[in-house]
């Protein structure tokens, strides 16, 4: 008979996987305490898994069982508390990625991965039994299941991880560093939340831009992104890599975090480095990303929100690009990045605390229309 961890060994290699992380002395004698549950979410979901659920669901609803996650490459150190990570081993992973949509991942390789991990495993979980907790925001059956909130943030590595070459760059570039992840599609509402592609033109352009204003863009490029390496050579640094271990800590040594229409804003969350998020305004609101936003992010970390609408990336011209767009976010940057004092961030260690969910903002229904209010905090 086989043994147990063989078996993982070979359930991961025929089903797709790379075994990034396991505890060889955790691992059940009987294949039946397993629990397996695969994730192919977009972003956003990932955070609210990260942060808001599967810790508290882990622990609660399945302690007494041995936790597999699967999931995109790069992501483990989001989830330091399962006893397995396993990512995809496909290199080419961009369109699948490129698919999720909340919770929701339409490729066909999806349910692929799926029916593979049922030929292995009695325990397999359906993603939709997370969606009855989190629906664009907590929901009741959340609170009548867990009660309170508690929010989890893993622990950022030190910048000397990054090594000495690229820290060397880092310091000898003039201007403030700008990290942005040049997305393929955009996120969106449109009555729901949706994915929307987006022109490499665009990111050419809004990288020029930042050029031209004295800016160093410091640019993502993995399975998410398009490469602009070609157009720009050495006028911006990258971080070649999906492992958002390093990126949060590249996070923490710019000087601004750029998210536009990505939620690329939630992993500078996780490394609690300063962003600017462009976003649109019903989506920020129908979403409840103000609810992640209260819940997740220090009240000291600094932040701003520039509300836009995704059609306009859709127009293909420049011209309408930096009216609409680029003029608001230069001013911005200018009017915000001197007023973040670095020595004054949240540590980057490890976070796991109970959070009152009153120090979420309350909607309250006007006659002209909605609007936000703090909740005094006592």
């Amino acid at each position: 008979m086989i043994e147990v961890p063989e078996f993982l060994k070979r359930a991961a290699d025929k089903c797709g996987f790379v075994r990034e992380t396991f505890q060889e002395g955790n691992i059940p004698t009987v294949v039946s305490n397993i629990t397996v549950l695969p994730f192919f979410g977009d972003l956003k979901t990932t955070f609210v898994l990260s942060s808001l659920l599967l810790k508290r669901y882990r622990e609660e609803k399945k302690g007494s069982r041995y936790f597999i996650l699967c999931s995109w490459p790069g992501h483990r150190v989001l989830f330091p508390y399962v006893d397995e990570y396993w990512s995809i081993a496909d290199p080419n992973v961009n369109h699948f990625y490129s698919s999720a949509v909340g919770f929701d991942n339409n490729a066909e390789a999806a349910i692929v991965y799926v029916r593979k991990l049922n030929q292995f495993f009695d325990e397999v979980i359906d993603v939709p039994q997370l969606n009855e907790y989190y629906d664009s925001g907590l929901t009741d059956k959340f609170k009548d299941n867990f009660g309170h909130v508690e929010r989890f943030l893993p622990l950022v590595q030190s910048s000397s991880s990054l090594g000495t070459e690229f820290n060397k760059k880092l310091a000898n570039r003039v201007g403030y560093k700008i990290m942005i992840c040049p997305t393929t599609m955009a996120s969106s509402w449109r009555g729901k939340p949706i994915s929307s592609p987006i022109k490499e033109d665009f990111w050419i352009a809004m990288i020029e831009r930042l050029i031209s204003e004295g800016y160093v863009p410091v640019v993502v490029q993995n399975y998410s992104t398009y490469d602009v390496s070609s157009h720009f050579a050495q006028q911006c640094l990258y971080v070649v890599d999906c492992d958002l271990s390093k990126i949060t800590c590249v996070m923490r040594s710019v000087d601004c975090v750029l998210d536009v229409f990505s939620n690329f804003s939630k992993i500078a969350m996780v490394a609690r480095a300063p962003f600017v998020a462009l976003s649109e305004r019903n989506k920020y609101i129908k979403t409840k990303e103000y609810e992640l936003d209260d819940l997740c992010c220090n009240e000291d970390l600094p932040r701003q929100y520039i509300f836009s609408f995704t059609t306009i990336l859709e127009a293909g011209n420049p011209a309408l690009w930096n009216v609409n767009i680029f003029d608001s976010l230069m001013a911005r940057l200018s009017t915000f990045l001197p007023t973040i004092d670095r020595d004054a961030l949240p540590a980057g260690s490890e976070v796991n605390e109970r959070v009152p969910y009153k120090k979420v903002r309350k909607r309250e229904s006007k006659r002209l229309g909605l609007k936000f209010i703090k909740v005094e905090q006592d």
